[in-house]
This record gives structure tokens, C-alpha cells and sequence, in this order.
């Protein structure tokens, strides 16, 4: 399978959070093929290129981190992450998650971020504020997680199971 990361018609408006969720397969059954999905930071039109041309080639996603900060796009990813990926409760944070809601210590985020990402978190964060459901989600539900990636320093051995 080729893999274009540039979205086929560049007049063609980006599908809706709604429009992707439907590409998914439905929840339940057997896990046989796994889609991972890593380090969207953000950006839609890779996210929904990849879904799209991976179409009907996995029946389960699993999310492992960095959903928000770099792209344009923090709105529909996240809500993405919501309202699809959640419920499927496959998934874990990534250091840029835990420095949107404020989880990753000062000295920390610096050093695993860098300074232009921390400056993407305050305007995510500020973009995210404006849509307060989404906010609340995601200050809850980044709270409560304890699995992350790129935590060299915290020993954890928490593993994705399988049902």
C-alpha cells in the first residue's frame, strides 16, 4: 500500500470528526489487525489520510500519544479522540497531552518538549477553553490516565490488554 500524506483534492473540504468516526469498524469481536496511531500532534489532514487509505485493513485502533500541539487542528483531533478512539478504550497520553492539561512538571516540559511546543500547548489549551464540553473531557480523562509514552524517567510497565 502506498501512503500519501498530502490529501488527495486540495479542493476538496477535510471530512468531518463525524465522517471518519463512521470509517472505523464497529466495536467488539475478535482483535486481528491492529491500527496504531501515534503522534498526530494535531494535524487532521494526516490523520484522516491515513484512516482513509487504511480503510477496511484493521478492525481494531489503539492510540499511543501526542494527540494535541504542533498542527492546526487540535479541535477535530481531539474530538476525534473523544468520540471515537475512547470508547474503544485503547489508548494512552503522550507528553504533549499531559503538558496541555498542565500534568507535566515545568522542568519536564522544556526539556521533553522544547520551547516552541510549549508555547503550542498555551494556544491549544486556549483553543480547547472555547469549547468547554471538550475541555472538561479532556481534563478529566488526561487526569485519570497514568500510561503515557516518552517517560524515560517514570518506570512503568502499564500494558494495552487485550479483551
Amino acid at each position: 500500500m502506498s501512503w500519501s500524506w498530502q490529501y488527495n483534492n486540495r479542493n476538496k473540504q477535510l471530512p468531518s470528526v463525524e465522517e471518519v468516526c463512521s470509517w472505523l469498524p464497529p466495536l467488539g469481536g475478535r482483535v486481528e489487525r491492529i491500527l496504531l496511531l501515534s503522534d498526530i500532534h494535531a494535524n487532521w489532514c494526516a490523520l484522516t489520510t491515513v484512516l482513509e487509505q487504511a480503510r477496511g485493513t484493521y478492525n481494531a485502533v489503539w492510540f499511543l500519544g501526542d494527540i494535541c500541539d504542533y498542527g492546526p487542528r487540535p479541535i477535530e483531533c481531539m474530538t476525534f479522540l473523544k468520540e471515537a478512539l475512547s470508547q474503544r478504550g485503547r489508548w494512552i497520553l503522550g507528553n504533549h497531552d499531559l503538558a496541555l492539561v498542565g500534568r507535566l512538571k515545568e522542568a519536564d516540559s522544556t526539556a521533553s518538549l522544547g520551547e516552541t511546543s510549549v508555547r503550542t500547548s498555551v494556544l491549544h489549551r486556549k483553543k480547547l477553553k472555547e469549547h468547554p464540553d471538550l475541555w472538561k473531557w479532556c481534563q478529566m480523562n488526561f487526569a485519570c490516565k497514568s500510561s503515557r509514552h516518552n517517560a524515560p524517567m517514570a518506570v512503568s510497565y502499564t500494558h494495552l490488554t487485550l479483551p
